[in-house]
């Protein structure tokens, strides 16, 4: 049996900022410089910060942008000579770079939900009145009315506006 995908895992093209923060991501990776327990995969390390399929970071690194099967390795060396401020911004860059991926998902998502709740013309056509022809018009005039979905229609017959039957 085929292996189910996570519903809200990340799929399609990678932003830029995605690749932003997971190139940061990587760096520090290597350094050996994050919190991480010692033989975690950077595949399995992205996937996870990512929200994504391993496979798609495996797609994506591939070639002569291959990751390979790299394991985490804490370097304790590397941690202690780093002073408290270096540790500090390094810590500011990475926030600040995830909430610029996680900004530009939640608007792209805004962006796909806004899109599914669009109602179509001949959908508008078909549920407006026949012989409310003048409001019709200026329903494909004015695109205001669909631009939140169909909150406008809605609300128009809960105030009166137009009426859901002919007659």
């Amino acid at each position: 049996p085929k292996k189910q995908q996570n519903a809200n895992y990340r799929r399609g093209k990678w932003t830029l900022e995605e690749e932003e923060y997971s190139d940061r991501l990587i760096q520090e990776f290597q350094n050996g410089l994050l919190p991480l327990n010692g033989g975690t995969t950077l595949r399995t390390f992205l996937s996870n910060m990512l929200n994504c399929d391993p496979m798609r970071i495996s797609k994506k690194f591939s070639g002569q942008k291959s990751i390979g099967k790299q394991a985490f390795k804490r370097r304790e060396d590397a941690l202690k000579a780093l002073k408290p401020e270096e540790i500090e911004k390094s810590k500011k860059e990475l926030a600040y770079l995830e909430k610029r991926f996680k900004d530009r998902i939640a608007s792209m998502e805004e962006r796909d939900n806004a899109e599914k709740n669009f109602i179509s013309s001949p959908t508008i056509k078909a549920i407006l009145p026949k012989q409310n022809m003048n409001y019709e018009k200026s329903l494909y005039n004015d695109v205001s009315h669909i631009e939140n979905g169909n909150d406008a229609i809605s609300n128009e017959l809960a105030h009166g506006k137009i009426s859901p039957e002919p007659g």
